[in-house]
């Protein structure tokens, strides 16, 4: 059980929210851009077949198999070359639940691409849709051959070289994704998307774990706090609001982990509420004596930055930083605690 946010979101969003990279996501809108938005764009033809418009208002409406039909038969009316009707098909089999199918769709837009500059386009999408499946060795050698075969087409282009370097730190390749990541580095002017290419550098981990996303909370004491403000601490952040039944429901389970771990486990709840009183006024008949955020009164959205859509949504961060359980809704069937418990009985043995 669960309370939306919003009816959806487009395919290059749906992918950078996915791919789970931490703090990367200004330099991974500029490769998933480059590799995704030339598909859709460049392909001028799809955005204006009655079949693709009708498949990406589906897919945003989260119907995803009528998304996968439409697509196909666009990609049919187009000639059997569209690649990116193949890449958003692949994408709403994949939401479906349906890997084979997606794994299937992937490999057409490879085989069927009719230029060098469609065959790049899709081998690159193919390697970015490949990070959502399970990192079997198997999948993990597919996106780096992918992603390799997309740079020997364009060995100048900066966002294949940060994609082939993102596949080699996945592999374990550490000293030869690294190595990537510096030349692609050399490549950016000094800022945030070299900064963050940088963190790869410093930590190949974060290509293969979730890291959490730097932010800065304004609290209801009228403090702020930023993430590094917990490192060396285990931190639970609940994202919630008052019109969300399920949220309102799960606060004595927060209550009872708060006490239960006190000092030990940081808690944190950030709120969706539009209105700063009605969330106020809240907090403080129900004794939420934790760490409370108004996410509207934050300079910097701290939902967005989580890629937050569903409510409550729990998010479990380790000491360094590192995501190590998600929870997106409330199971009636199932507590909070328990659902967490063996994350963190792990954490905080």
């Amino acid at each position: 059980m669960a309370c939306g946010k919003g009816a959806g979101y487009d395919y290059i969003e749906f992918l950078k929210i996915h791919w789970k990279v931490g703090t990367m996501k200004s330099f991974l809108a500029v490769f998933v851009s480059a590799v995704l938005t030339a598909a859709a764009f460049g392909q001028s033809n799809a955005a204006s077949n009655e079949k693709f418009k009708a498949a990406a208002t589906e897919f945003k409406e989260q119907h995803y198999a009528d998304a996968q039909r439409d697509f196909e038969k666009a990609n049919k009316e187009l000639g059997g070359h569209c690649v990116e009707c193949l890449l958003q098909a692949a994408t709403a089999a994949l939401e479906s639940g349906h890997e084979d199918g997606g794994w299937k769709l992937l490999d057409k837009a490879v085989a069927t691409a009719a230029t060098p500059g469609d065959r790049f386009r899709a081998l690159t999408g193919r390697a970015a849709l490949l990070y959502r499946f399970p990192s079997t060795p198997k999948v993990l050698a597919e996106e780096e051959k992918s992603a390799r075969q997309a740079l020997e087409l364009r060995p100048d282009d900066m966002p294949a070289h940060f994609g082939h370097a993102l596949a080699l730190l996945r592999q374990e390749r550490d000293a030869e994704g690294v190595a990537e990541m510096k030349l692609v580095a050399a490549h950016l002017e000094d800022g945030p998307d070299k900064k963050n290419v940088e963190a790869f550098i410093a930590d190949p981990r974060r290509a293969r774990l979730t890291f959490a996303p730097d932010f800065t909370a304004a609290l209801s004491e009228g403090k702020t706090v930023k993430l590094a403000d917990f490192k060396g601490k285990v931190l639970l952040i609940d994202f919630w609001a008052t019109w969300c039944p399920p949220c309102r429901e799960s606060v004595p389970e927060l209550k009872e982990l708060h006490k239960k771990y006190g000092d030990r486990l940081a808690v944190m709840s950030v709120s969706a509420d539009e209105s700063q009183k009605q969330w106020s006024d809240y907090i403080l008949k129900h004794d939420m004596s934790w760490q409370q955020s108004w996410d509207k009164g934050n300079k910097a959205s701290v939902l967005n930055a989580f890629g937050v859509h569903l409510f409550p949504t729990y998010v479990l961060i380790d000491a360094e930083g590192i995501v190590r359980a998600r929870i997106d809704g409330l199971n009636t069937q199932e507590t909070l605690g328990h659902r967490m418990k063996p994350a963190l009985e792990k954490l905080l043995q």
